[in-house]
């Protein structure tokens, strides 16, 4: 169970990066790309890495400050898990990752244990020169975590708390998520970016999530509550938002 959450973790950040279309054959993307290397100062401090994240919200928005240190741990944790993402001429995405685990102790990291996605999760379509249509092939995600005990899971939810959920898999599953690319003039970097437009519809659903959280977890239950209750309220003041994958070839 523990491995195949964290494929699909990796998939999911793959997500940044799922219907066939041969128009994609000969697209600028295709090929492998490494993630951005993580930059630290003369201090040892995070500079820079392959997550990126803009938001901007009215001036009583508290968790816009977190950001940078959200990004450092971005930074530190996803090398461990996710070595590169390709596009392939068949609009599929895999992705090279290890399900070893991980660390944010820089001197006890876990040595990865690599290895390469099925082509069956992730599927990409180029909409113009800016502009990715991305898919996710739920059917074979379900099957890959079949072991989940949907029954178990349903009954921790209230009566309408399902149907919002299933609405949400099944547009991203059929529709495809927009997001934005940026190549570099040298067509050796490639910047992906979800907008706020998809988290305008994921935020309404967090406290569907926070229902699923098990009920032996007190910790968790006692923070992530707040957290959520703080993070939409906060999302109604915000006004810009992105979260960027930085790639390199």
């Amino acid at each position: 169970m523990k491995n195949k959450f964290l494929l699909l973790l990796i998939l999911g950040v793959a997500f940044f990066a799922g219907c066939n279309n041969d128009d994609d054959d000969d697209n600028a993307l295709v090929g492998t790309w490494n993630l951005a290397p993580v930059e630290l100062n003369d201090g040892g401090s995070f500079v820079s890495g392959p997550i990126e994240i803009k938001w901007e919200a009215g001036e009583d928005a508290q968790l816009v400050n977190y950001v940078p240190a959200i990004e450092g741990v971005a930074g530190a944790l996803l090398p461990q898990v996710l070595k590169d993402i390709t596009f392939k001429k068949n609009s599929q995405i895999v992705a090279t990752y290890s399900d070893a685990g991980i660390s944010l102790d820089r001197d006890s990291l876990v040595e990865p244990n690599w290895k390469v996605s099925e082509a069956k999760y992730l599927k990409y379509k180029v909409v113009s020169d800016n502009q990715l249509q991305l898919y996710l092939n739920v059917e074979n995600i379900l099957k890959e975590v079949g072991d989940i005990d949907m029954t178990s899971m349903s009954a921790q939810l209230d009566a309408e708390d399902l149907p919002k959920l299933m609405s949400f898999v099944t547009k991203v599953s059929k529709e495809g998520v927009a997001a934005s690319y940026v190549l570099s003039e040298n067509l050796d970097k490639l910047t992906i970016t979800l907008e706020k437009a998809l988290f305008d519809q994921i935020i309404p659903l967090l406290p569907v999530f926070v229902k699923l959280i098990p009920a032996d977890n007190d910790a968790m239950l006692e923070i992530i509550p707040e957290i959520v209750e703080q993070l939409q309220a906060e999302w109604a003041m915000t006004t810009a938002f992105g979260i960027s994958l930085k790639l390199e070839k």
